[in-house]
């Protein structure tokens, strides 16, 4: 575990759930983020520590950190196309904390490119130049993410996804590990690209695309879809 000093920003991380554990384990050896506690809605909170940490009901947080102590961050994965983690940084930002944008050091982000609230870029991610990522949106390890990109709000990309330069990616969209996404075509918003899916042509929103090339398998059901 990295040492704490006066200088590490506080956090308090959003999720008692495995992949907020996966967060906390890459602030703590980062070095520059001291991981104060973690937080959910009252209605979910079941036990008082997590990860040997306090685990506070979102309401009462500011009961113990003030917006000004310490930022969160929305450790909420890729539930019904994001929708959930969507809903927890409106819930974050309405309390008015400031959310943690993660970018690892083993990143590289290319000039110009410009980086939304709420994000979490692990390790030997690569997003190219002159490129927009919204807000809350998940980059795992390995994904090359090429020039002059858009991609908008709360996306979630799994590991090693390859994208061309000049592509845009609508909200909300989950796209799957080795999945390949040509440059210079649009991925509609609440789009599923599957595992290893190989996108060479735009998509229309609210689908599901798996194969090679991709191809339209059904359309998104919030309320059934399941990975």
């Amino acid at each position: 575990m990295g040492q704490r000093n006066n200088r590490q920003q506080k956090v308090v991380i959003y999720g008692d759930s495995a992949f907020a554990e996966q967060v906390y384990y890459q602030l703590q050896t980062d070095g520059r983020y001291d991981v104060v506690a973690f937080t959910v809605d009252e209605q979910f909170l079941h036990k008082e520590a997590f990860m040997g940490l306090p685990l506070i009901p979102f309401q009462q947080l500011h009961e113990k950190y003030s917006a000004k102590e310490v930022l969160v961050f929305p450790a909420i994965g890729y539930s019904k196309l994001n929708t959930i983690r969507e809903r927890v940084v409106l819930e974050i930002e309405q309390a008015g904390y400031r959310l943690l944008t993660y970018i690892s050091k083993l990143a590289y982000i290319g000039a110009n490119t410009k980086i939304g609230e709420g994000c979490y870029i692990c390790e030997f991610v690569s997003i190219g130049i002159n490129s927009v990522i919204g807000k809350a949106t998940i980059f795992l390890p390995n994904s090359r993410i090429g020039h002059h990109n858009c991609i908008e709000d709360y996306c979630y990309f799994s590991n090693s996804v390859s994208i061309g330069g000049h592509a845009i990616l609508k909200r909300n969209c989950f796209i799957g590990m080795h999945a390949t996404i040509r440059n210079s075509i649009q991925i509609g918003s609440f789009n599923v690209i599957g595992t290893a899916g190989n996108v060479v042509q735009s998509t229309e929103p609210n689908g599901i695309y798996v194969g090679n090339p991709a191809k339209r398998l059904k359309e998104v059901d919030l309320n059934t879809l399941k990975f």
